[in-house]
This record gives structure tokens, sequence and C-alpha cells, in this order.
């Protein structure tokens, strides 16, 4: 049996470009860079399912002609949560798929569409399509030639599904594992970092959602983007109470005094299933406390004033 699987999120995701500055001479006008749609491919794999088949667009946004080079990768992610490449078949679940073309000759403005097919088994697979662009071009007199090979990497996500939609063959799970705040702080902004574990035995991405309330009152949200995390991984985010406003700029919206109580609520994702929420608390007093000692020395300081004027004020000694 034959499926054509495109991701629905992928489909859904904005167009991404990435544009990667390189030094040029101020008066060449160069631009170059390269953009692919979707950003991401996931496939949900119906039982009695064995063969893919998606495509994504390569576009040329430079000045000049590009090259460029598409190849299979293997990845896992680091402790900083940064995608590391390993070559293919590094993995047991390993993306087999086969592209077509692996090379392009992008002229200025020019899209190409890449192919992509796979034979898969029912299980979980995960990895990538690394787009390398590379370019060699005839400066400008006066100028030096010009070297780019900035890589995209396209994530490639799979995985059984029962006729519902549900992920088989892998029970999504994570537990909390802490937030970093202060218990006290003087004023904003407040940065919290939360952290969940992936108790799974695949790959997950982890979403959190970030409120703030102050004394019952929630005046912040904040929807933190995706964190891949493997198996006993894990995975952090990290939140802040400044705003920013197209009229104002950047706004930090921390209350000058309250008792703030933070709720971090994550939710680990394969596909479009997800595991029970994770949710944590934690609690943070801001006191402006400089302000509120200078304060209390003034209160002090016209308390004994009060209690000298009430005595009368210096008596004369007796001789």
């Amino acid at each position: 049996m034959r499926i054509a699987t495109l991701g629905r999120a992928a489909i859904a995701a904005a167009f991404l470009t990435l544009l990667i500055a390189a030094p040029t001479h101020a008066s060449t006008g160069y631009a170059f860079g390269v953009a692919v749609a979707p950003a991401r491919l996931e496939f949900k794999v119906p039982a009695g399912v064995t063969a893919l088949h998606s495509q994504f667009a390569v576009a040329n946004k430079s000045t000049f002609a590009v090259v460029v080079q598409l190849s299979l990768t293997d990845i896992v992610i680091d402790k900083r949560g940064v995608w590391e490449q390993l070559p293919p078949g590094s993995t047991p679940y390993s993306f087999p798929a086969v592209l077509t073309p692996t090379t392009l000759r992008l002229q200025v403005g020019e899209t190409a569409t890449v192919r992509l097919s796979a034979h898969v088994s029912p299980r979980p697979l995960l990895g990538g399509v690394l787009v390398h662009p590379v370019s060699s071009m005839s400066a400008a007199p006066g100028t030096t030639g010009v070297q780019i090979n900035p890589d995209i990497l396209i994530p490639l996500v799979a995985a059984p599904v029962d006729s519902s939609g549900v992920v088989q063959g892998v029970e999504l799970a994570g537990s909390p594992a802490g937030i970093a705040l202060p218990m006290l702080v003087e004023h904003g902004p407040l940065a919290v970092t939360s952290s969940a574990q992936n108790t799974s035995a695949f790959y997950e991405r982890a979403f959190t959602t970030v409120e703030y309330a102050n004394f019952g009152h929630t005046y912040l949200t904040v929807n933190e983007p995706p964190v891949g995390v493997f198996p006993g991984g894990i995975a952090r985010s990290t939140a802040s109470s400044i705003v920013h406003t197209d009229q104002a700029g950047d706004i930090d919206v921390t209350p000058w005094f309250g008792l703030i109580k933070v709720t971090t609520t994550t939710h680990m994702t394969l596909l479009d299933s997800t595991a029970p929420p994770i949710v944590q608390t934690a609690w943070v007093l801001v006191v402006p406390y400089r302000v509120a000692l200078v304060l209390l020395g003034l209160l002090v300081a016209c308390t004994l004033g009060w209690r000298w004027r009430r005595r009368g004020g210096m008596r004369p000694r007796r001789r």
C-alpha cells in the first residue's frame, strides 16, 4: 500500500526564510540566502502503510545563482537543546528516505521542488534533510569572492497511528524537572526557566505555557516555542515578563509589589498526540526593599522627632 503524506502541521507552518549574511564590499549590494518550506515534515502512518511520499520547496533568495546540496542526516539533541547531526543509519530510529534530486542549481529568485520517498516499518522514525547552499561567485573589481555554506535542517518525523490518529508503538510521557525562579526580587523583569524530562522511549516536542499571576489575578501568559527532547533528556523553556509593544517597545509588566505565582504547563507531544500535562508552580515575592528601607528610615526619624517635640524639646540644664 502506498500513501502520499505531507504532514498537516508542516503544511500549516509559515514559510521559513533563513537569510545568512556574510562580509562583502559595501558597494556591491550583494545579498544571499535560501528558504525552505515547509520547515518540517511529519507523517502519520496508518496500519498497513509502508510507502511515504512528500515534497518540499527550496527557494534562492540571493542576488546571484546558488548551488544547493541535499542529503539525509540522523539527528540528536545535545544538553543545550541544539540539533547535532550524525551519518544516516546511526540511530535505531533513522528515517530511510530517498531525495530527488540531491543537487539544485538555482538562479536568482528561482524555486525548486524536492521529492522525498521512504519505505517504512510500523515504528516511530526520526531524521532530517540537510540543505547545504554553496556558491562561489566572481566578485566585482576591488572586492573578494563570496563563499556561503549555511545549513538548514528539515526534521523528518513519522509514527504509526490508529484509526483515530493517535500515535501507536510509543507511550508519550514526561515528568517535572523543576522551575528556576528567585524567591525574592526587588523589581522585574521576572525570568523563569521551566524544565521537563522526557520519560518516554522516543523523541518528543515539549510545548510550555507560562502564566504569571499576582494575588490570584493572571496578568501575563507566555507560550514558548517547542523544544525537542530525546528519551531521558531535559527540555528547558525560558520565559520573561517583558512584553513587546509596537508603540512603546519592550515593557516589563512585573508589578512594583506583589506575591507572584508562576505556573508552567508543559505538553509532551509527538505528531498530534499529547501526554498528560506537566504542571509546575513557583512563588516569588516582589518587594522594592531599598525604597522600603528608605521609607522606614524616614518613618523612624519622623516618629523620634514627634516624640521629641511632645516632650517640649530640649530642657535647660539645672545649675
